[in-house]
């Protein structure tokens, strides 16, 4: 019989775009799998959507609106799986996502993560924006944590599970706490990836890079957990490679906004928060 896997759900508010999001799981070619939805405290027809769906993969859970992480969390602490993932409400599986994935780690035995290609879409899932294409396999910590982007795009990973060890993501953040937890994970393997699509990422109003503000201050306090977490390998070159990256995402980011005045004070005085 094939593993499980556990496909991790938090739902804010998501009722625009959930039954969509659900369904591209169900379709999955690869049937072997869990769902795991938990609704963050949503004021909106999130659980009613949820509850539309009869499938006995599903498993739902409530809890008062907390944040994402903590939404994750409670998936973590509830999966079955042998491997895991996640997927936001608003995004769409391709039906081979998962088999796509699960064909990599036949490769070798030191594979611990596996990604793939991203299709960017506008809000509707007519127009690909862009696509992002993975760049890197091995060892990626320094990758990460130097956000050069080649093995990163947002929580697009499927993660091998090691039994026995707790995985969380980091309480109280909004941004990067996706990329905080791989970081964390990333010593326990190699990274690999399929040259299949993985994701159909939704852009729209919601997304992170439109809460420009929000995301600065997201790599502020990412900055300060890796300092704290991993300080030996948080070394000279890597804090200035991380925040030469952050300062050029946010000035081209603010640039893109036509706010030139934010994109000054980030790129010359370093400025994280508001």
């Amino acid at each position: 019989m094939n593993p499980l896997v556990s496909v991790i759900m938090p739902v804010y508010n998501g009722e625009k775009y959930l039954a969509e999001a659900i369904q591209s799981v169900l379709n999955q070619s690869y049937q072997q799998l869990e769902l795991l939805i938990v609704n963050d405290g949503s004021t909106d027809g999130s659980e009613t959507i949820v509850h539309q769906f009869s499938d006995p993969r599903i498993r739902y859970f409530r809890q008062d609106n907390s944040g994402v992480s903590v939404a994750r969390n409670t998936a973590l602490a509830n999966m079955s799986g042998d491997y895991f993932c996640c997927l936001d409400g608003d995004d769409v599986l391709p039906i081979n996502s998962i088999q796509s994935r699960m064909d990599v780690f036949r490769r070798s035995s030191s594979i611990a993560f596996v990604d793939g290609l991203v299709n960017v879409y506008n809000s509707t899932l007519q127009k690909i924006l862009y696509q992002w294409v993975p760049q890197k396999e091995g060892d990626v910590f320094n990758e990460l944590i130097r956000l050069t982007g080649h093995c990163f795009f947002g929580p697009t990973w499927l993660v091998k599970r090691i039994h026995g060890t707790k995985y969380h993501f980091e309480n109280g953040m909004t941004h990067g706490e996706d990329l905080l937890f791989y970081i964390s994970i990333a010593n326990s393997g190699e990274y690999a990836y399929t040259t299949d699509c993985i994701l159909h990422y939704r852009k729209n109003e919601q997304s992170v890079m439109n809460n420009l503000s929000g995301l600065g201050r997201g790599y502020a306090f990412l900055a300060a957990k890796l300092h704290e977490k991993f300080g030996d390998r948080f070394t000279l070159w890597n804090r200035f490679l991380f925040h030469f990256k952050v300062r050029k995402i946010m000035f081209l980011s603010f640039c893109s906004n036509r706010d030139y005045r934010k994109a000054f004070e980030y790129v010359i005085l370093g400025k994280t928060k508001e």
